[in-house]
C-alpha cells in the first residue's frame, strides 16, 4: 500500500491491531484508509495456534499484568509496529477535505501496509484538544509531526460520523466516564493514572472502528457469507449472534466485531471469513457450523469471567495504592444505596452505618481496616458536599458493580492494559 500509515494507542499496547492513514487526492478529497492487523493470514482453522486462541477467546488483562490470546510469536508477525512493513486487511474511503462527509462507497482490500508511527495517548492527548484539532489556521503541532493534518482530517470526518449515529439513535451518547492505566513497579509499587474517554483521540479511533465493524458487517451479510455480529434490539440487551441485526445503542445496522483480531476470538473468526470473501474462496465457516456456534455461545460467559477477573485485580492493586499512599480521605459520588465510587481511583466503598444519602450525591469518606487478601475495606462517611460531582454517572454504572465476595490471586506485574475493548463503541483500543 502506497500510504504511511500511524497507530494511536495506549503506551503499553503491544497488541497494535489497527492503524490509519490519509492520503489526499486534491484540495478537495483525501482518501482515508483504516489497517487492521491480519493475524488470520496465518492462522488456519484447527491449527493449534487457533486451537489455543479458541481456548482463549480473548486477551485477559489485569494490571501490570496480560496473558495474550495469541502465542508470543504469532503476535509479534502480526501486530502493527512502526517502522515495519505488516500484512493487512484495510478500508479505504474518500472524504470531503471541507466537510468531513463520506464521498464514495468504501472499498476493502488485503495488502502490505507499511507502519510509520506508533502514536501514543500518553504522550498526545494532552496536546490535540477539540479546540487544537478543530483550528483552521493551525497546520503544524510538534508533537505529532508530520501526522497532524491527518489526525485534524480523522477527527473532522468521526464527528460526521459520530452525528449521523446519533441522529439514528435519537440522542447523543455519553462519554463521561474515566478509565485508569495501572502502572506496577518489579518491587510492587502502584501508580494509577486517570484517562478521560472522551478525548478526541479516543472518540476519533472509537468512531472509525464503528464504522468499519459496520461496513465489514453489511459486505459479509450482503454475499451471504456467515458473521458473528453484536446485536441489540430496542429495549433489549447486546448479545451475540451469527444472522446481522441492528445495534440500536449504537446506532446502526449491524456491527460485527472485526477490528480486534490478536485479542478477541470472534473477530478472529470474522476476519477469517472477510479474507475467504476478497479472495473469493469458500467461507472457512457456515452459519451451521458446530465450532462457530460453539464460540458464539461460550464467548459472553467467558468474556464477562475475564472482566471480573480483572476488576477484583484492580480493586486489589487500588486497596494497595491506598496502604501505599497512606491516605484515608477521599471524595465520591453515591451510585446505589450505600454504594460510593471514589473519584481519585477507580474503587467502590460501602458506606457503614447510615441511611444513603441519595444517588449521584457528592460525598467525603474515611476508610479504614483495609483488608488486601478479603477485598474489604470500612468506609466512615464524614460529610455530604455541595456541587457536581468530579465524576459524573453513567446511567448504566450501577447494573455493572459487584463487590467482591471472596478472594482472588494476586498477580506480580510488569505491563498494563484496559480490558480489550470494554465496550462495543471501541474496536481497538474500546466490546
Amino acid at each position: 500500500a502506497n500510504v504511511r500509515a500511524f497507530s494511536i494507542d495506549d503506551i503499553s499496547t503491544t497488541e497494535i491491531d489497527d492503524a490509519f492513514s490519509v492520503v489526499w487526492l486534491d484540495e478537495k478529497r483525501a482518501r482515508i484508509g483504516v489497517h487492521i492487523a491480519a493475524p488470520a493470514l496465518l492462522i488456519s482453522r484447527g491449527s493449534p495456534y487457533d486451537r489455543v486462541a479458541r481456548e482463549r477467546l480473548s486477551t485477559v488483562y489485569a494490571p501490570g499484568d496480560k496473558i495474550t490470546m495469541l502465542p508470543d510469536q504469532v503476535v509479534e508477525l502480526a501486530t502493527l509496529a512502526e517502522g515495519r512493513t505488516v500484512p493487512s486487511v484495510s478500508i479505504y474511503v474518500e472524504v470531503s477535505t471541507e466537510t468531513g462527509e463520506l464521498i464514495s462507497e468504501p472499498y476493502s482490500a488485503i495488502e502490505q501496509v507499511p507502519i510509520a508511527a506508533n502514536l501514543r495517548h500518553n504522550h498526545l492527548d494532552a496536546a490535540l484538544s477539540k479546540e487544537v484539532l478543530e483550528d483552521p489556521d493551525l497546520h503544524e503541532l510538534e508533537v505529532v509531526g508530520e501526522f497532524f493534518p491527518a489526525l485534524k482530517m480523522l477527527w473532522k470526518s468521526s464527528c460526521v460520523l459520530r452525528m449521523e449515529r446519533e441522529i439514528v439513535r435519537g440522542q447523543p451518547e455519553k462519554h463521561t466516564r474515566i478509565d485508569f492505566n495501572f502502572y506496577v513497579s518489579d518491587d510492587g509499587t502502584v501508580e494509577i493514572q486517570p484517562r478521560r474517554r472522551d478525548a478526541p483521540l479516543d472518540l476519533l479511533v472509537a468512531e472509525w472502528m464503528i464504522y468499519v465493524n459496520r461496513e465489514w458487517g453489511g459486505m459479509l451479510d450482503e454475499c451471504k457469507v456467515t458473521g458473528i455480529y453484536r446485536v441489540q434490539p430496542p429495549m433489549g440487551r447486546v448479545r451475540m449472534s451469527t444472522h446481522a441485526a441492528p445495534h440500536v445503542g449504537l446506532g446502526v445496522p449491524q456491527y460485527a466485531w472485526s477490528t480486534s483480531p490478536l485479542r478477541r476470538y470472534v473477530d478472529l473468526v470474522n476476519q477469517q471469513q472477510l479474507i475467504s470473501l476478497l479472495r473469493q474462496e469458500p467461507p472457512v465457516y457456515t452459519a451451521t457450523d458446530a465450532e462457530l456456534l460453539s464460540a458464539v455461545n461460550s464467548f459472553d460467559v467467558t468474556y464477562k469471567a475475564y472482566a471480573e477477573f480483572q476488576q477484583s485485580m484492580e480493586r486489589y492493586w487500588c486497596l494497595r495504592w491506598i496502604q501505599q499512599k497512606g491516605r484515608k480521605q477521599f471524595d465520591g459520588v453515591v451510585v446505589k444505596d450505600e454504594l460510593v465510587r471514589l473519584d481519585d481511583i477507580p474503587l467502590f466503598v460501602r458506606l457503614v452505618g447510615v441511611t444513603s444519602p441519595g444517588r449521584g450525591v457528592q460525598v467525603e469518606v474515611e476508610l479504614d481496616q483495609v483488608d488486601e487478601l478479603t477485598l474489604t475495606v470500612s468506609c466512615k462517611l464524614i460529610a455530604l458536599k455541595k456541587g457536581t460531582p468530579t465524576r459524573l454517572l453513567d446511567d448504566d454504572e450501577e447494573e455493572e458493580i459487584e463487590l467482591p465476595q471472596a478472594p482472588v490471586a494476586v498477580v506480580d506485574a510488569g505491563e498494563s492494559e484496559g480490558l480489550s475493548p470494554p465496550d462495543d463503541s471501541v474496536g481497538g483500543s474500546a466490546a
